[in-house]
């Protein structure tokens, strides 16, 4: 559109430039939110990293919180169950208390507590980033482009359409216009 031969202080082009603007400061201001996002994952990551110890304990305190948890609980429920053993078979009797052994002893907390795995995280969102900052850089070239095109074609509609509005309703000024062509060549 830059590139334009016609007039550029015609409303048509003003309108495409000031859409072209628009495209231009949306994708500014989604590479500034998406600035902000990587900013913030890496505050976020370097604060997990430093408090990792902190981390560690409170994992380490809640996931015996729950170990007890779940020995009270499968300790009320061999008592309230204790009638059932004779209807149940011996072996998925066994089988019940093997499976709550089992949950108590693992661990069943996953938090972000090893470096590797913060960094893989890090490592993915700026992947994530980039890609779809790229997309978005496609997208909008692609759609300046088209606009450009479409641009074009309104100009040259316009023109088309000014030029014959000109023939039929002002002749005179066609004639004026040649004949003050000629007098400027005649006096020269």
């Amino acid at each position: 559109m830059n590139q334009d031969t016609g007039n550029k202080d015609s409303s048509l082009y003003l309108t495409w430039q000031q859409v072209q603007q628009e495209l231009d400061n949306w994708n500014e201001r989604t590479t500034d939110r998406e600035e902000m996002f990587l900013q913030s994952s890496r505050h976020f990551i370097d604060n997990v990293k430093r408090s990792q110890d902190n981390v560690k304990e409170l994992v380490n305190h809640f996931s015996k919180e729950q170990r007890e948890l779940e020995r009270m609980v499968h300790e009320e429920f061999l008592t309230a169950t204790t009638w059932m053993h004779y209807f149940f078979p011996v072996q998925s009797y066994e089988e019940m208390n093997r499976v709550f052994n089992n949950s108590q002893k693992s661990d069943k907390m996953s938090v972000f507590t090893n470096c590797e795995s913060l960094e893989q995280y890090m490592e993915s969102v700026e992947r994530f980033v980039e890609l779809r900052r790229n997309r978005r850089n496609q997208f909008v070239a692609s759609l300046k482009e088209t606009a450009k095109v479409i641009y074009e074609s309104q100009r040259n509609i316009v023109q088309l359409i000014t030029n014959q509005l000109k023939s039929v309703f002002f002749p005179i000024q066609s004639y004026i216009e040649s004949s003050s062509a000629d007098n400027i060549t005649d006096k020269k």
